[in-house]
């Protein structure tokens, strides 16, 4: 039987909509693991907050974590990092001082020569959103700590500096940023707050469809078919054998996939890959 390694998305693909998966969705992945389905997840956050997800309801992977838009290859059991897709160091600096000037309220994560596989560099220059705090409080970890941004002085590699705020306080930064050479620039929408986005940016080398293709030539897949609902999922979709979106994706996203399932809070992501792994038809939606 061909090896197929399935990637998905968390928010608004893999997870409900208290940002976890069930437990009885987690039973039925966790089942289809042990049974040799390799499985991963390729989402714009980071170990601690791919751990804060997973963890509540013991989700585990068969396949390396692909982290921060592809910028990094995580093995989630051992916390160590696998791969990784760092910034040039000229582009990295141009990215920091336009950041810096417009004042964009985010962090940074380098992998470091200091023992520490990841640091989390967070603007301490200015006042941060509370949100924010508490979320860098929470998934602080011993593969990654959380400095200021004072802190940094130069050493290592960056991996990306990722912002979320209120589109009218990022859409002037974004159009700066790209149009920095050998600067690759998400910007989308959050899932769970109207009017806010995410703007992340990573080398052009990374991505999360080159993430997911490093993470299947890891696990040695024949296939890659891969989940996802927002605009940052499309280079998985652009490299995958196959792709799918749930059918509150963007619309967008529904249209370029090659098939339409059920929601996030339905289970759609695991129970497509049910069915596809025990070679089932599963449940598809007309796409619009």
């Amino acid at each position: 039987m061909e090896k197929i390694l399935f990637a998905s998305d968390l928010d608004g693909t893999l997870l409900n909509n208290r940002a976890i998966v069930s437990v009885e969705y987690a039973k039925i992945l966790n089942d289809l693991v042990d049974q040799g389905c390799l499985f991963t997840v390729a989402t714009a956050r980071e170990p601690g907050g791919v751990h804060r997800a997973l963890d509540p309801t013991g989700v585990r992977l068969s396949a390396p974590a692909v982290c921060l838009n592809g910028s990094l290859l995580w093995d989630y059991t051992a916390d160590l990092p696998v791969q990784w897709f760092a910034l040039e160091r000229g582009v990295a600096g141009t990215m920091i001082e336009t950041v810096l000037r417009h004042q964009a309220r985010g962090w940074m994560f380098v992998v470091n020569e200091e023992g520490v596989p990841l640091s989390n560099y967070y603007r301490d220059d200015i006042s941060l959103d509370p949100r924010m705090m508490a979320y860098l409080r929470a998934i602080q970890a011993p593969y990654m700590r959380a400095k200021p941004l004072g802190e940094y002085c130069g050493g290592g590699e960056v991996l990306e500096f990722s912002c979320h705020d209120h589109h009218s306080n990022l859409d002037a930064m974004y159009e700066e940023l790209v149009q920095i050479e050998g600067l690759r620039v998400v910007y989308y929408a959050d899932t769970y707050r109207e009017g806010y986005k995410f703007l992340e940016c990573g080398s052009m080398h990374a991505g999360k469809g080159a993430g997911a293709k490093a993470a299947q030539a890891l696990v040695g897949a024949d296939k890659l078919y891969v989940f996802g609902d927002n605009f940052n999922d499309r280079p998985m979709y652009e490299v995958a054998d196959k792709s799918f979106a749930p059918n509150t994706a963007e619309p967008e996203m529904q249209k370029i996939a090659t098939h339409v399932i059920p929601t996030h809070n339905e289970g759609g992501v695991i129970r497509t890959i049910r069915d596809l792994f025990q070679q089932k038809i599963p449940q598809f939606f007309p796409k619009p």
